[in-house]
């Protein structure tokens, strides 16, 4: 069966989530550079910006398909 969306379309979604979370992931950074180191507002901000930054190394890591000769 044929996929709906196509190649470049999925290519497009997916470029938009490593960008997005990229974006967020910054937006943490800028955010923890406002708070005072040794609280708890710190610790959570870095648990996020660890587990953001896994997720997007999983998005960029994923192994692309080879391209169909035509």
């Amino acid at each position: 069966m044929l996929s709906i969306i196509s190649p470049a379309t999925h290519r497009e979604e997916e470029m938009e989530r490593i960008y997005d979370r990229l974006e967020h992931i910054l937006q943490l950074w800028k955010k923890l550079e406002l708070t005072k180191p040794d609280t708890t507002e710190h610790a959570a901000l870095m648990k996020q910006i660890r587990i953001l930054s896994d997720e997007y190394k999983d998005l960029i890591d994923v192994p692309k398909t080879p391209r169909e000769s035509k």
